[in-house]
């Protein structure tokens, strides 16, 4: 799995409007509603079950993504 996880900002923008906290089921759904880039769609997938409470904790999250 040589692909990088999108750009903090991109998810960002990905997921603008989004009620926090919310779990990550919360996160892709909000993802494919705004029709996200499949590859962002496939970073919050991976992403632990969450609760997020706020964009920062997302942006943590993929960063440590595997």
């Amino acid at each position: 799995m040589g692909q990088s996880a999108p750009s903090p900002a991109k998810i960002a923008q990905c997921l603008k409007g989004l009620d926090f906290p919310v779990p990550k089921e919360g996160l892709v759904a909000h993802a494919e509603d705004n029709a996200a880039d499949p590859a962002v769609v496939e970073a919050l997938q991976r992403l632990p079950s969450g609760p997020y409470a706020n964009m920062a904790d997302v942006a943590n999250a993929v960063r440590h993504l595997p």
